[in-house]
């Protein structure tokens, strides 16, 4: 198992447009091949975003199927109009037990 972790801060004000949006993306990222996907938030808004695969190479073949689809790029779009300019903290862990 593999797995990418995002972290990011989602402003009280906009996690209602939030929540639609990453609902649509989820079902992109599913549609692609990412095996499940999971998002934490904390009381002050930070948010952890959890996308399991397969392996390595799994990602980077979901990674790279997505970036070629004009949903996904809309809904990049929209992710980063809600979250701002802010840097988004990511970790990739391999499972090993």
């Amino acid at each position: 198992m593999f797995v990418m972790t995002y972290v990011y801060k989602v402003s009280q004000e906009q996690i209602d447009k939030f929540l639609i949006m990453e609902k649509k993306a989820t079902n992109t990222y599913l549609k692609h091949g990412c095996l499940g996907l999971e998002i934490l938030r904390s009381a002050d808004g930070l948010c952890m975003e959890i996308n399991r695969f397969e392996s390595r190479g799994h990602y980077q073949s979901v990674s790279k199927s997505l970036d070629s689809d004009p949903e996904m790029q809309a809904l990049w779009k929209e992710f980063r109009s809600i979250i701002g300019n802010q840097d988004i903290v990511t970790v990739e862990y391999e499972q090993i037990l």
